[in-house]
């Protein structure tokens, strides 16, 4: 669904199942925004973030979560991961993530 919203709104998407692709493919290119999902078995979400991190800091990244916001915010608070999308999402969402993910980016980048 995800995939679908994204490509509705004009993104263009790459999409993994596992760790060693994602950063794979993030060092391969130059993304604007990285979207994953907090319930990924095994995943280590600081790690995960750091790594991503070092492959390109001015890319935003967004983490999806069901829980309330005050559980990630106290859990990953200094990870660097700049926005939390709730499941279930829909089109509206998703739209205001791309927008202002957008728009972090190239603030990201201007900085940079």
């Amino acid at each position: 669904m995800l995939e679908e919203i994204l490509a509705r709104i004009g993104c263009r998407v790459s999409s993994v199942m596992r760790k060693d692709e994602c950063l794979t493919k993030l060092g391969a290119g130059q993304y604007d925004l990285m979207i994953f999902d907090h319930d990924i078995p095994g995943l280590g979400v600081t790690d995960f973030v750091n790594q991503i991190e070092t492959i390109d800091r001015s890319m935003p990244v967004a983490m999806m979560v069901t829980l309330p916001s005050r559980f990630y915010e106290e859990k990953y608070g200094a990870s660097g991961i700049d926005f939390l999308i709730f499941k279930p999402f829909g089109y509206n969402e998703i739209l205001w993530l791309a927008r202002e993910a957008f728009a972090y980016s190239v603030k990201l980048r201007k900085a940079s």
